[in-house]
C-alpha cells in the first residue's frame, strides 16, 4: 500500500506544475496574486523600458528608491518585447522560473542518489507550498533568484567539468544580483567543492569574474545609481523590538505559510545514516538568516520561499534514498500527503478564482479618467493605465535618505496641498487624523495633507481612491 501512496504522491509533481501554468493563464488579465509590491516590480520594469534603470531618489516628479535587485527587471523587459504587456510578461516570467525551481530541486535530489519517485515528491511539495505557490503565480522577483540559485547548486554538485563550474559560478552571480539574500548558496558550495581545490578554484573565479561584469554593466545602465539601490538594500524597519520578536515573526509565517521548512529540516537532522555538510550549512545558514530578515517589519513571507526549496531537498534526501527503511519513508510520507494536499486546496481555490471573482487590471474611467496624474500606493495601478509611475516604491518612502529623502517627503506634501494629483489610490481609506492602516508607507504629514485637501471617491477593488475637495 505504502509504494501506491509514494507513487501517487509522486503524480502531484507534473500535477502542481500544470497548476501553476494553468493559474498563469486564467489571471493573465486580472490582479489575481498581484499586490503593491509586484506593482514596484512592474513600476521599476516600465521605467527601464522608458530609457532609465533605476530612477533617483529624487528628480521631480519621479520619486525612486527601492531594495529591489536589477536582473529579473532586465529579464522582465526582455520577456516583454515579445508580450507587450507588462503584466502578462510578468506572469511568463516568474511561472517560468518557479516551474524551472521545480526541475532543479528535482535535479538536485538526484544528485544525491534519492529515487525518482521521491525526487518528484520534493519537486510538487516545492511548489505545493503555499508560499511559493503564491510568488509562483505572482509577479516576484523571489523565484527568479531561486531559480539562479537552485541552478548554481545543481551544476556544482552534478559535474566536476570545467564547464559547469563556470557556470554554476555565473548563476550563483545572477543570483545575488537577482536578490542578494540568495548569497547563503554561497558558503554551501565552497564546502561542497572544498575537497577538489581546482574546482573550487573555477567557481569561485567564474561567480568573481561574472559579478564584477554585472556590477559594471549595470552602474553604467543605470547612470551610477546602482550604488544608491545598494544602500536601500540595507534600510529597514529594524527597530529593538521588531527585533526582539524576529523570531516569533519567522516562527509564525513558517507555520502558516511554509509548514514543509520544520518537517523537512526535521527528517534531515533526524537522520544519521547519511550526512553532507553542504546541506547542513545551508540549513544552518538559512535558518539564521530568516531570523535576521524578520527584524525588519517590511519583511513578508515571501522571503521563505529559498528555505522551502531547501527543506524539500532535505526531506528528500533524508528519507528518500534506497538506504532508508519502510517505517522512516512511510511516516514521511504521510506528512508528504498532507503536505500535497495544502498545495492542492490553494491551487483549486486559485484556479476558480476567475472571471468577475477576481478584480481587472485597471480601475474603471469612472473612478480614473484617461490621461490622470495619479499618486498610488501600489504602482502597478498606474503601470496599467499606461502610464509612468511618479513614485515607484511606497515602502520606500519613509526611509529615503539624506536631503534626497527629505526633499521627495516635502515634495509629496506640497504637491497633495495643491491638489496637483488628479486622483490618489491608496491600499485603504484613511483612518482618523490622516492614519494610514500600513503605517509602514506613507508618512503621517502626508495623510493629514490627503485628509484636507483630498475626498473619498469610491472604493473598488482593494483600493481608496481620492480626488480633490475643491
Amino acid at each position: 500500500m505504502y509504494n501506491r501512496l509514494e507513487r501517487a504522491a509522486a503524480w502531484a509533481f507534473p500535477a502542481m506544475m500544470l497548476a501553476v501554468i494553468a493559474t498563469a493563464v486564467v489571471h493573465l488579465q486580472d490582479r489575481f496574486g498581484i499586490n503593491h509590491v509586484s506593482g514596484t516590480q512592474l513600476a521599476l520594469t516600465r521605467h527601464f523600458q522608458s530609457g532609465r534603470l533605476d530612477p533617483p531618489f529624487f528628480d521631480p516628479p519621479i520619486i525612486g528608491g527601492t531594495r529591489f535587485s536589477p536582473i529579473p527587471t532586465l529579464i522582465h523587459a526582455g520577456i516583454d518585447v515579445p508580450a507587450n504587456d507588462l503584466f502578462v510578461s510578468g506572469r511568463i516570467m516568474t511561472s517560468a522560473f518557479a516551474l524551472a525551481c521545480a526541475g532543479l530541486v528535482f535535479w538536485i535530489c538526484r544528485t544525491y542518489g534519492v529515487t525518482r519517485t521521491w525526487a518528484a515528491i520534493a519537486g510538487a511539495v516545492t511548489l505545493g507550498t503555499p508560499e511559493v505557490f503564491s510568488v509562483a503565480t505572482s509577479i516576484r522577483q523571489d523565484m527568479v533568484a531561486l531559480g539562479f540559485v537552485l541552478a548554481s547548486f545543481a551544476l556544482a554538485r552534478s559535474s566536476p567539468s570545467r564547464t559547469a563550474l563556470i557556470l554554476a559560478g555565473t548563476c550563483t552571480s545572477l543570483a545575488v544580483f537577482s536578490k542578494p539574500t540568495a548569497g547563503w548558496i554561497i558558503p554551501a558550495i565552497i564546502v561542497l567543492l572544498w575537497s577538489d581545490r581546482a574546482a573550487l578554484g573555477w567557481y569561485l573565479a567564474a561567480g568573481a569574474v561574472t559579478g564584477l561584469g554585472i556590477f559594471s554593466l549595470i552602474m553604467v545602465m543605470s547612470d551610477g545609481r546602482y550604488l544608491d539601490t545598494l544602500r536601500l538594500l540595507f534600510a529597514g524597519s529594524t527597530t529593538l523590538e521588531s527585533t526582539s520578536h524576529a523570531p516569533e515573526r519567522a516562527f509564525r509565517a513558517v507555520l502558516s505559510t511554509a509548514p514543509v521548512i520544520p518537517i523537512g529540516f526535521a527528517a534531515w537532522f533526524s537522520n544519521r545514516r547519511v550526512r553532507h555538510r553542504e546541506l547542513d550549512l545551508a540549513a544552518v545558514i538559512s535558518t539564521v538568516l530568516v531570523v535576521v530578515l524578520f527584524r525588519d517589519s517590511g519583511v513578508g513571507a515571501n522571503h521563505l520561499v529559498d528555505q522551502a526549496a531547501l527543506a524539500s531537498i532535505l526531506l528528500a534526501v533524508g528519507v528518500g534514498t534506497d538506504q532508508h527503511d519502510a517505517g522512516t519513508k512511510s511516516m514521511a510520507g504521510l506528512l508528504v500527503v498532507a503536505l500535497l494536499i495544502l498545495g492542492g486546496m490553494g491551487a483549486v481555490d486559485s484556479l476558480q478564482l476567475t472571471g468577475s471573482q477576481a478584480p481587472p487590471v485597471r480601475i474603471g474611467p469612472a473612478l480614473i479618467p484617461d490621461g490622470s496624474r495619479i499618486l498610488s500606493e501600489d504602482p502597478g495601478i498606474v503601470v496599467a493605465m499606461g502610464e509612468l509611475p511618479e513614485l515607484l516604491d511606497s515602502y520606500m518612502v519613509q526611509r529615503l535618505p539624506g536631503e534626497s529623502g527629505e526633499m521627495a517627503r516635502s515634495y509629496l506634501v506640497s504637491q497633495i496641498s495643491s491638489g496637483s494629483y488628479d486622483r490618489i489610490v491608496l491600499l485603504d481609506r484613511l483612518g482618523a487624523g490622516g492614519t494610514f492602516p500600513n503605517s509602514n508607507h506613507f508618512t503621517r504629514e502626508i495623510g493629514r495633507a490627503i485628509e484636507t485637501h483630498y475626498i473619498l471617491l469610491g472604493e473598488v477593488d482593494g483600493f481608496a481612491v481620492y480626488a480633490p475637495g475643491d
